[in-house]
């Protein structure tokens, strides 16, 4: 794996997969991902990367792909992650070694209006010092 100068502090052994106690999984392999999993994934470009949540819809063990469909997200007021997903959906097959985090599920409004808007109580995109996009 290709390390890029954002990823210099990291040490081989950052990239190992790391349980942590809400239940995400930091680097997850391939076996650790499922149809319906929520994913923090990071596409790579000349000269910025961006994140992205996506939606898992079907993992590929033997070539360590992933097919996902991502959410976008939505502008708050009050400054919170909100996302759903676009009118015109994004997909993308990405490779695994892109995914950072496999995130807990999020929770969505109880309403037909807001049933399709998610929220992410992650200790891991609290953490996050990037803007997810």
């Amino acid at each position: 794996m290709e390390l890029d100068d954002s990823d210099s502090d990291l040490l081989p052994s950052d990239l190992e997969p790391q349980e942590r106690e809400d239940g995400e999984i930091e680097n997850p392999t391939a076996q650790q991902l499922d149809e319906g999993d929520y994913v923090l994934v990071k596409f790579d470009s000349k000269k910025i990367s961006k994140y992205y949540i996506g939606k898992v819809e079907s993992v590929g063990s033997a070539d360590n792909t992933v097919d996902c469909m991502f959410l976008k997200r939505k502008p708050t007021k009050e400054g919170q992650f909100l996302f759903a997903f676009p009118k015109h959906l994004d997909a993308s097959e990405i490779s695994v070694e892109d995914i950072l985090c496999k995130l807990a599920p999020p929770t969505s409004g109880g309403t037909m209006r807001t049933g399709d808007i998610f929220t992410f109580q992650s200790s891991f995109i609290n953490s996050f010092q990037f803007p997810i996009m």
